[in-house]
């Protein structure tokens, strides 16, 4: 049923040939970089190249555990490196995941759809507006990786519940393995729904019968057990570790009729691929199993509506103020897409000029998007960061603490070009300094945005700042220099050359560091199965994968 053969092989080889290049192209002028997470991945990665078994960090933070994150997609990054460099290595695992869409795409819509309805669906995972956004806006690299994986795991779920044969569960189980090991929100949240809410329609008939339980039930209480004994650094930190006490804002959970930018960001671009299709639902007639899908697709768009009604709040409950949602659209136009290459093979089949608009306004919507970060920017700093770089590397170093005012998500940038220790950081979900949880914003550098809990953080840590061994602060942004002059900060000099980078403020004598959070410590099992078994069940499930006619013979 999902095997591909001739004709099908070559439709899909060339659109993932052509997804590749596409996203190669962009690559080549350097597009990835103009988001908001790819330097957080990439550093992330730079700690495992350092120190591969390591799971503490003291660049961030005054120190902070790498066990926050799962650590698969970071530790390939690390790996690949090696040879590499680190941003080619991100450039490269993103080519490889571009370049698995259109196959793993086009085997989940052939659950719900025929072969040649299908094929156009590998059209569609290359040219679809949340994944652009996702990619070349958001920089959310672990959350496409575990796209195509969270496919293959449920296609070959499907195929050996149907079928038997051990190297279809193996390939299965696998694959969810990556995708646990890959990305928290993916795995803890997302793919258990969309596994559900395929597996349970497809066997909507069997959902009693002992033989579907006992697979059901032999595939998720491994795949947990595999989870938590592997990723317990994770587990244990996620449960036990100390948190912020308030809920941080996020755009993505705005009122989108009072917030025009969230409105735009996180609702009108995500799905407007989708928009043209809208007249041909009245037109073709819709099958039972594509007016389920739209049903889901309907639920997913109105969590992924924020705080527009009260819907989204009510549904998710206490994770409302965790996640972001923008998440929750990518995987709202994964279950339309079915529906959107049946619609276009319709069109192609009874109205050919249609197919050709409904193309081109698809290919209109991917530029749109694909571009965004440039018409829409979200970086408040778009200069050089280069001579901070040096200014770190030369005078920091490792005798005092910094931050950056104004610098954005590309204080990530700094801190893996670097060896100095920055108060601030990427990732606010792993910080244990109690001046940074207990007030409610997401990083030191874009404090302005937090209202007067933002001021009030920023106050505290700049008049305190021997308390923390900070002793120089990079500022971005003329908003911050009334509060660094009124907490005797001192101006020392600029950095650029044809304008301004960045303002040096210093305070107090830098005379070392001492440790402000204490370590984390992990036994040495745990470090090992942490470092071995995720890049293990990667290089597994790419030879089970590669040869799997061959295993299927003897499994």
């Amino acid at each position: 049923m999902i095997l591909m053969r001739g004709t099908v092989f070559k439709i899909l080889f060339f659109w993932s040939a052509v997804s590749a290049l596409v996203c190669a192209f962009f690559i080549l002028f350097g597009w990835q970089w103009n988001t908001f997470d790819a330097y957080t991945h990439v550093f992330l990665g730079s700690h495992y190249a350092d120190s591969f078994f390591s799971l503490w960090d003291v660049r961030w933070y005054g120190g902070f555990s790498i066990a926050h994150y799962p650590p698969l997609l970071h530790q390939l990054i690390a790996i690949l490196s090696s040879v590499s460099g680190l941003e080619a290595a991100y450039s490269i695992l993103l080519i490889s995941v571009y370049f698995m869409l259109p196959y793993s795409i086009y085997i989940f819509t052939r659950l719900w759809q025929g072969k040649k309805k299908s094929v156009y669906a590998g059209f569609l995972a290359v040219f679809l507006s949340s994944i652009a956004l996702t990619v070349f806006r958001n920089g959310q690299i672990t959350t496409i990786w575990s796209l195509p994986f969270s496919m293959y795991s449920l296609v070959y779920f499907v195929l050996w519940h149907k079928a038997g044969g051990r190297v279809y569960f193996l390939i299965s189980f696998l694959a969810a393995l990556i995708v646990v090991f890959s990305h928290h929100f993916t795995g803890i949240l997302i793919f258990p729904v969309f596994f559900a809410v395929n597996v349970f329609y497809k066997f909507r008939r069997q959902l009693l019968r002992a033989e579907f339980l006992k697979h059901l039930f032999y595939f998720g209480f491994i795949l947990v057990l595999f989870d938590f004994v592997v990723l317990f650094p994770y587990w244990n930190l996620q449960l036990f570790a100390k948190k912020s006490t308030e809920a941080i804002y996020h755009l993505s959970r705005a009122d989108y009729l009072k917030n025009f930018r969230a409105f735009l960001v996180f609702c009108f671009l995500p799905y407007l691929t989708y928009i043209p299709f809208i007249p041909f639902l009245f037109v073709f007639r819709i099958s039972a199993r594509n007016r389920f899908l739209l049903m889901v697709f309907i639920f997913s768009f109105l969590i992924s509506l924020g705080d527009t009604f009260a819907f989204s709040r009510r549904i998710l409950g206490g994770l409302f103020y965790i996640i972001t949602l923008d998440r929750i659209s990518l995987w709202a136009t994964v279950f339309a897409l079915p529906i959107a290459s049946s619609v276009l093979y319709d069109l192609k089949k009874e109205w050919r000029t249609h197919f050709y608009i409904l193309c081109v306004l698809i290919f209109a919507a991917f530029i749109v998007c694909q571009s965004s970060s440039f018409w829409l920017p979200h970086q408040e700093y778009r200069g050089s960061v280069d001579e901070t770089i040096g200014f770190i590397n030369g005078t920091v170093k490792k005798n005092a603490r910094y931050i950056t005012l104004g610098l954005g998500d590309r204080i990530s940038n700094i801190s893996y070009l670097t060896d100095s220790e920055t108060l601030d950081g990427n990732l606010h979900a792993s910080r244990e300094l109690e001046v940074l949880n207990k007030y409610p914003v997401e990083k030191i550098d874009n404090i302005k945005y937090f209202k007067s809990s933002g001021r009030q953080a920023l106050l505290e840590i700049l008049e305190n700042s021997d308390d923390y061994g900070l002793h120089y602060v990079f500022c971005f942004s003329e908003y911050y220099a009334p509060f660094l002059k009124n907490t005797g900060w001192v101006f020392k000099k600029n950095l650029g050359k044809d304008e301004m980078e960045c303002s040096v403020w210093v305070k107090g004598d830098p005379d070392g560091l001492r440790d402000i959070v204490a370590e984390r410590k992990f036994p040495l099992y745990q470090k090992i199965l942490w470092g071995f078994v995720p890049t293990g069940v990667f290089l597994l499930f790419c030879v089970v994968f590669m040869f799997k006619g061959v295993l299927s013979r003897f499994m």
